[in-house]
């Protein structure tokens, strides 16, 4: 029973050094500095500027036609949304596009057509490409056609 009052006492004890020790909030300076008003600066006017955000519209990035197979020349997509539309003239036209990544083939990878038409028509489809460079390798039989690459920017 000593023992517990003992530590109480030493532990009350140091609770009071602790608080003397801390300055109050009446013991601190503040430094305040009062100007008079016709030092004090001129009111600047908010400046509001209204720039309205140009509105996206899709861009030609790419122009390929022709029939038969062909591979067309690169092009660049930056990563904003992108379309390949078509137009395709003929009787029992059969046409299969493919869109490639730079430096890859085909012959090595293999790959499902991103278009794969089998009558003459016009349409589009949206593409799920990053951003980078591509070209197509068309196969067309019994047609002709123009494929366009289009780009929201």
């Amino acid at each position: 029973m000593k023992k517990v009052l003992l530590w109480g006492g030493i532990g009350f004890a140091a609770l009071i050094v602790i608080g003397l020790l801390i300055p109050s909030e009446d013991t601190k300076t503040t430094e305040t500095t009062n100007t008079p008003a016709a030092e004090a600066p001129a009111e600047i006017p908010a400046t509001t500027t209204t720039t309205q955000a140009k509105p996206k519209e899709w861009v030609k990035v790419f122009e390929f036609s022709g029939k038969g197979k062909k591979r067309s020349d690169l092009f660049e997509l930056t990563g904003g949304r992108a379309k390949l539309s078509y137009n395709i003239t003929g009787s029992s036209a059969m046409c299969y596009v493919y869109i490639l990544d730079e430096g890859d083939s085909l012959e090595a990878s293999g790959g499902f057509p991103e278009l794969s038409i089998s009558e003459a028509g016009s349409d589009s489809t949206f593409l799920t490409k990053k951003a980078g460079k591509y070209y197509l390798d068309v196969n067309s039989g019994n047609c002709s056609w123009t494929l366009t690459v289009e780009e929201e920017r």
